[in-house]
């Protein structure tokens, strides 16, 4: 767990996540496990940083982010997981990523579902939606978790 209290945040903040009235609407009601709102909050974040479409995360990138890891185990990561694609609120692909089934996180929109369905059915290859290097992933792998004065 971690132990740092939270000094507070910039004055400027400019770095923010937007999150879909929806979510608060129809998702948190739902929400009964606090390790599921951390990893869909953890996935609106990473998504958030991305550049190309379609936007979506893999387990890896989730596993391999020490600020949602923190005092959550990988049982508990899968488990958070299972009960967001439960509710729908993420949707799940398995791709084939280099030769390896890796699994992929959407959120649940229309534009998403047609990208999982172009995937399938083999209109858009995966070779095309290979999930780029998250330089906030890498920065809490190789140096430590992201405080707020960094972000």
């Amino acid at each position: 767990m971690i132990n740092s209290r939270f000094s507070g945040s910039q004055a400027k903040t400019t770095d923010s996540i937007p999150l879909p009235n929806s979510f608060f609407t129809q998702v948190m009601p739902q929400i009964q496990d606090m390790a599921e709102l951390k990893v869909m909050l953890c996935i609106f974040y990473l998504l958030n940083h991305k550049q190309e479409d379609p936007r979506f995360t893999t387990y890896g990138e989730l596993l391999s982010l020490g600020s949602l890891m923190a005092g959550m185990g990988e049982e508990m990561l899968r488990h958070a997981l299972s009960l967001a694609v439960e509710h729908g609120t993420i949707l799940r692909a398995t791709l084939d990523m280099d030769g390896k089934p890796e699994e992929a996180y959407f959120i649940n929109t229309e534009s998403d579902k047609e990208v999982i369905d172009s995937i399938k059915s083999g209109k858009l290859p995966v070779s095309k939606v290979k999930p780029q290097e998250n330089i906030f992933a890498l920065y809490e792998q190789n140096i430590g978790i992201i405080t707020p004065m960094i972000a």
